[in-house]
């Protein structure tokens, strides 16, 4: 599926592919500037991409608090800084003093540690300290708990 919008005179050309083998939907967006940015969008198995049978490519919750996937760009499609450096942007958001919140392992994908309206990261743009990542919502039956 190809979708082109505008909006705040800004053009985007967002393209969407299904690989059949995973099932796993990728989105690349061509934003004004000419920049051409992939996105992780969904895949119904984790363990697939992950190689960790816990992990979720989608959240089932409305703030994203259960997000484990490897989506690491924002929606403006910046770079996430890793959660366990502190530089460029010094933060108290480590694995550490979040043991819960999935920052282990020195990796730099949207997390939601602090309980925020979506998953977000620090960026490693010095005009954007934070900002929102784009996690996809799962499927219904993907969240549902009883497996019906």
């Amino acid at each position: 599926m190809i979708k082109i919008f505008g909006a705040g005179g800004c053009c985007c050309l967002q393209l969407f592919v299904k690989r059949a083998a995973t099932g796993l939907l990728a989105e690349v967006s061509l934003r004004q500037g000419g920049v051409l940015r992939p996105h992780l969008w969904a895949e119904p198995t984790a363990a697939a991409a992950t190689g960790d049978a816990s992990a979720s490519l989608c959240t089932c919750t409305v703030n994203g608090g259960d997000y484990r996937g490897p989506l690491n760009t924002t929606v403006s499609g910046f770079a996430c800084q890793p959660w366990a450096d502190v530089y460029p942007v010094s933060h108290a958001f480590t694995p550490e003093r979040h043991p819960n919140a999935g920052l282990d392992g020195g990796h730099n994908a949207c997390r939601n540690p602090d309980g925020e309206a979506s998953a977000w990261c620090f960026t490693i743009q010095s005009s954007y300290r934070w900002e929102r990542c784009a996690v996809p919502r799962c499927a219904p039956e993907r969240c549902d708990p009883t497996g019906a």
